[in-house]
């Protein structure tokens, strides 16, 4: 029975070394999902584009979509030498229904500071694309500090995500914009100068 037990914990302790970034994913699920949003993609990765991306719609009244993704640049028999160190990446987006044309000048200001932010090294890079505004941040972590042989440390992994929401909250607030129905114009909102009833 030894022999076999001693296979076994082999055997788990490898599907586990293998898996830890899959574990952490379904942590990452579980806490957006438990704090009322909803998950709507998720994608394994690629050779061009390696990891697991989720993304979340937001209950949140300035951030639109997460974007949570988990690059593992260390697997198998190596992690249990040097760690299983993970590339994870943010994405937080604003969504604003109308822009002026004196806001997308201050986008291009705002798109010019950040040329020369590197998200990895700590920065929370901020683009625009239209009414979207996107922030993204990076960090280099090691999977093994949630995941052990017997437990998932859940209190870490979600104190983590709840503090990099809470800064790229912070950083996109300004950006959010409420919309005003009473301001909305036909030029604005609808791209056209005069109602038409010509539907045919």
């Amino acid at each position: 029975m030894g022999l076999f037990k001693a296979i076994g914990d082999v055997a788990h302790s490898k599907a586990l070394t293998q898996s830890k970034d899959e574990i952490v994913l379904g942590e990452v699920i579980h806490y957006f999902v438990r704090n009322g949003h909803s998950l709507i993609h998720i994608a394994n990765g690629t050779k061009a584009s390696p990891g697991y991306t989720v993304r979340f719609k937001m209950n949140d009244d300035v951030l639109y979509t997460i974007e949570y993704k988990i690059d593992r640049k260390v697997s198998g028999m190596k992690s249990k030498i040097v760690g299983s160190q993970s590339v994870i990446t943010v994405v937080a987006t604003v969504k604003n229904y109308v822009v002026e044309p004196e806001e997308v000048i201050k986008m291009y200001k705002t798109d010019f500071t950040n040329i020369g932010k590197i998200p990895l090294l700590g920065s929370i890079k901020v683009d625009h694309d239209l009414n979207y505004v996107v922030a993204t941040a990076q960090s280099i972590n090691n999977l093994n500090k949630y995941v052990n042989k017997t437990t998932i440390d859940q209190d870490e992994l979600h104190n983590d995500i709840s503090d990099m929401i809470a800064q790229l909250h912070e950083k996109l607030e300004p950006f959010k914009k409420e919309f005003d129905l009473n301001h909305c114009t036909p030029q604005l909102c609808c791209g056209w100068d005069k109602p038409s009833l010509n539907f045919f």
